[in-house]
């Protein structure tokens, strides 16, 4: 009878022992190996060189970074009476396919985007009459001896209602990137202006008069701050003969002026 209990038990153990790994978990395979084997996978897993962690960039800042990236951006004509010129709003669109109006006054034109696909610029500003001097000797006369009414309108104003506007004359560069403006700049009197550098700095040439080209003045700004760099006149160039070229940041401009001047 003990016997035949211990042939059973006999029987019962081995499909145990075969099956408890699978029950407990690989580890438990070393407590049925011989001390030699154990000591033999330990050596072979010493020996197995170590992976160095994957140097992937990180998720938040990858897309932050491309979250920013502009598609296209566009000026978004709005329709006029008082001018030719065609002006709008500015419209960017994002790699993600985001759309974002970015102005509301209807006034901007110029829109140029830097090499980095980041960072954009317009100018914007407002309409301007080439109104003839005479008129506003006309209409300070006319204030010194009668005070203006609501009835009565000036000789500029009926000018300005009579005939069409000669331009939009800027008031201001804009420079944007990250959905925010970095950079307001005083941008008056016939402006031109570019990207340097990728979009790191922004160069520009305005006029100092609305009418005649006596003088351009060009200036180097840095994108990030709005810091003034540099600044060079051609007056000398124009007026006293010396004809120095210009920094190689303002000479694409200062080409442009004078082929525009011509």
């Amino acid at each position: 009878m003990r016997l035949e209990f211990a042939g059973i038990a006999r029987l019962i153990a081995i499909p145990l022992l075969m099956l408890t790994p699978h029950i407990l978990g690989k580890q438990t395979v070393s407590f049925c190996l011989p001390q030699q084997t154990i000591s033999q996978r330990k050596q072979h897993l010493a020996n197995q060189p170590k992976q160095a962690p994957s140097a992937q960039p990180s998720k938040c800042r990858t897309s932050a970074k491309r979250g920013w990236s502009i598609r296209r951006a566009f000026i978004k004509p709005v329709r006029c009476t008082k001018c030719k010129q065609t002006h709008g709003d500015v419209i960017v669109i994002l790699r993600n396919g985001k759309r974002l109006p970015l102005t509301k006054s209807g006034m901007c034109h110029s829109l140029q985007v830097a090499p980095d696909r980041r960072t954009i610029g317009w100018l914007e500003g407002d309409h301007y009459y080439n109104v003839p001097p005479g008129l506003f000797v006309l209409e300070a006369l006319q204030k010194a001896i009668k005070p203006p009414s609501r009835d009565r309108r000036s000789p500029v104003e009926l000018y300005k209602q009579e005939h069409l506007a000669d331009r939009v004359e800027s008031d201001y560069l804009f420079i944007w990137r990250g959905g925010q403006v970095l950079a307001r700049i005083d941008a008056k009197y016939k402006c031109i202006w570019q990207f340097r550098d990728g979009g790191k700095r922004v160069a520009t040439s305005c006029a100092v008069s609305p009418a005649r080209p006596l003088e351009n003045i060009y200036t180097l700004y840095d994108v990030a701050t709005g810091k003034q760099l540099a600044k060079w006149s051609d007056a000398d160039y124009r007026w006293h003969a010396d004809k120095t070229p210009p920094p190689v940041w303002a000479g694409e401009l200062f080409k442009k002026v004078f082929s525009d001047d011509s």
